[in-house]
């Protein structure tokens, strides 16, 4: 196995990440999945307002005189938009359901996830610390119903709880939890904790990698990307067939964008085990991701989904609203 790519010419890493770019935009404009937009805040009111009040159910935060402040406005950007990809994906998966409760899950979850990722990705021994924490307290039992309110919370330390974001992500995966419990049966609770435990297994061996050989290296970094949508499809009741196919359309697109910061950091990204890539693996990469996308949406005119897979990518489509 080759070690992580050691880049000393910027200006080559930055041509070969535009060139991903580039190359998936094009497939997707051939393929006629760049056309449609839809403003998904107008189907996920008050999304944010409703996830804090399940993160901080002491307080009555429809009071005046109760503020959430966030550490910045790009912070509580990011958010929302974790929140709203949640939501979209749910919508995309299962677009006729009338229970707000399972999207809503889907959101809570991917906002959790979302957290543990960028912990893990910043500061990876403090992340692998919270994987270890989080799964010390038996993810599974906790998705079977074996969960007292305010758990996480109340089993950190008192140091990391007055971490800001520990404290805040032990009370999404709390709120997340109680959410879970009061609406699924036992059965579906007891899959979705096995897909969770699953999840951060692979999540942890993506950072704490060391010893693991490149078939394992690969399938910690594919689960780590198709594993939260197997998740998502479960939680709103659908078949895992087309979200296997989204997971896996997302982990290449995440793999093309990430390559240029990935291959400083020494992260796991699936397109570096071998060395950096040459522009004909990345366009192949990038047909690929297109190819999953147009299997899991079922068409090429799904709208849904296609303007967080424009933010997601970061392709910057002339005239249309990024949402």
């Amino acid at each position: 196995m080759h070690s992580p790519a050691r880049v000393s010419d910027d200006a080559a890493l930055t041509s070969l990440v535009d060139a991903a770019r580039n190359a998936l935009r094009a497939e997707l404009l051939e393929r006629g999945l760049l056309f449609g937009d839809t403003d998904l805040l107008t189907t996920a009111p008050e999304l944010l307002a409703r996830a804090l009040a399940l993160c901080y159910p002491e307080f009555d935060l429809s009071s005046q005189r109760v503020d959430v402040v966030f550490e910045s406005v790009e912070e509580r950007g990011r958010i929302e938009q974790a929140l709203l990809f949640g939501w979209a994906t749910a919508d995309v998966l299962a677009p006729t359901a009338t229970d707000h409760r399972r999207p809503l899950l889907c959101a809570m979850f991917n906002l959790g996830i979302g957290m543990i990722d960028s912990l893990c990705d910043n500061d990876p021994l403090r992340g692998a610390a919270l994987l270890e924490f989080v799964q010390s307290l038996d993810v599974e039992a906790a998705a079977s119903g074996e969960w007292r309110e305010g758990k996480m919370l109340a089993s950190l330390s008192a140091g990391a709880a007055r971490d800001p974001t520990l404290a805040f992500t032990a009370r999404v995966i709390d709120a997340f939890f109680s959410l879970l419990n009061a609406t699924y049966a036992p059965p579906v609770r007891k899959e979705i904790g096995r897909l969770l435990a699953k999840a951060f297994a692979a999540e942890q061996r993506s950072v704490t990698r060391s010893t693991a050989v490149r078939a394992e290296l690969l399938e910690a970094s594919r689960d780590t990307s198709v594993l939260p949508f197997r998740i998502m499809a479960t939680l709103v009741g659908v078949d895992i067939g087309a979200a296997t196919q989204l997971g896996e359309a997302l982990w290449r697109i995440d793999d093309l964008i990430d390559l240029e910061l990935d291959a400083r950091s020494g992260a796991l990204n699936s397109l570096l085990l071998d060395g950096l890539p040459d522009s004909a693996r990345i366009e192949s990469v990038a047909r690929e991701a297109v190819d999953h996308l147009q299997a899991g949406l079922g068409s090429g005119d799904n709208s849904h989904f296609l303007s967080f897979v424009r933010r997601y990518a970061q392709i910057t489509i002339e005239g249309s609203t990024l949402h």
